[in-house]
């Protein structure tokens, strides 16, 4: 339950749930890492701000922006209203109970 309950309120709300269901292998979890930094992160100050987060990803309209913005929420951990790089490597890694920690066999 607590790899699946993200934002830890023993509940399992439907962000929580959609979340959860992400089933990828680890290289391609990294790979959408290293997409992520170039799209978003690759700057002076390694952050985007969450407005400009959101409006990037709902040109695309596959997710609703309540649900973006609840998701990123959860990402922004200081509510600075500026995601940084450092913010969602986090939660993608540890909010989501994933291991994609680098080794020296995969370096």
């Amino acid at each position: 339950m607590d790899n699946v309950d993200a934002d830890k309120n023993e509940y399992i709300d439907y962000s929580d749930f959609l979340i959860a269901s992400i089933t990828l292998e680890r290289a391609q979890i990294l790979d959408y890492c290293k997409t992520a930094y170039e799209k978003f992160f690759k700057n002076e100050h390694e952050s985007i701000e969450v407005s400009d987060l959101i409006e990037i990803l709902c040109i695309s309209k596959v997710m609703k922006p309540e649900f973006i913005r609840c998701v990123i929420a959860k990402i922004d951990d200081d509510d600075s209203q500026i995601v940084s790089a450092s913010e969602f490597y986090t939660f993608i890694i540890d909010k989501l109970g994933l291991d994609v920690g680098l080794d020296d066999e995969n370096t």
